[in-house]
């Protein structure tokens, strides 16, 4: 063997460990920095927001003594909300957030109630109410926008909601069934869809909400008659929100 072949062999042999521990400690860095970037991702973080909403509703069947009641006037009143919540990041454009949220709906109803007898001067009746509500939605984001310090987000998911009969009020003016009372349905579901903007941890939302199911479980009164034979009294709607909330993640 010569002397040319014998250095050779000797830097094959020299380096080739060097090389082999090189490239694995570049595998390696890659690995941990991959590691790193998907624990960024999958962060945590909490939240808490307050805002404002206005409901009205979407009436299915409304009928008065046996009387369908056709043309009415959705009045838009101001509810308030608190809602803490959780943001899982599955990565840097796709988050899960479940909600937890109690809010406040208010909201009118207004109708002639002597829109059936045009030669009578018109007469109003109005439905008044203020439900208390426990909501659980679980939302899906999407970052469409996600560029540091700012971003803007969709999210969709479905709600759980849980009504506070006791602390909700609904009050029937001027109608000529004596001792109205309604009882609502405790549980529902619900959609909720919306649109966030954010400015470092500092953020905003609008969203709509829309009930799936009716409220109204069962409407009792005194009829006031003589012989107490009155046609059925219904008010099958479900609730429509629109909200606004500023918050802040930390």
């Amino acid at each position: 063997m010569n002397r040319k072949k014998v250095i050779l062999y000797f830097f094959i042999f020299w380096f080739i460990p060097f090389f082999l521990v090189a490239q694995n400690s570049e595998l390696e860095n890659n690995q941990k920095e991959e590691v790193i970037q998907l624990n960024k991702d999958k962060q945590i973080k909490f939240g808490l927001k307050t805002g404002f909403n206005s409901s009205i509703y979407l009436i299915s069947d409304f009928r008065i003594d046996g009387i369908k009641i056709k043309q009415t006037q959705n009045n838009y009143k101001i509810g308030y909300h608190i809602t803490p919540f959780m943001r899982v990041y599955l990565n840097k454009k796709h988050f899960i957030q479940p909600e937890l949220s109690y809010q406040i709906y208010r909201s009118e109803l207004s109708f002639d109630k002597t829109q059936k007898n045009p030669e009578l001067v018109p007469s109003y009746s109005t439905i008044n109410s203020e439900l208390h509500n426990f909501e659980l939605p679980i939302l899906y984001g999407f970052n469409f926008i996600s560029k540091n310090p700012y971003g803007m987000a969709f999210f969709v998911g479905p709600k759980v909601k849980y009504i506070w009969e006791k602390k909700s009020k609904i009050t029937f003016d001027n109608f000529d069934l004596a001792e109205l009372d309604e009882k609502i349905k405790p549980f529902n579901l619900g959609l909720v869809l919306g649109v966030g903007v954010n400015i470092s941890q500092l953020f905003f939302d609008f969203r709509y909400e829309q009930s799936f199911f009716n409220l109204s479980k069962e409407i009792s009164y005194n009829p006031q008659t003589e012989n107490k034979k009155t046609g059925k009294t219904v008010f099958d709607r479900r609730d429509s929100v629109i909200s606004f909330s500023v918050g802040v993640l930390f």
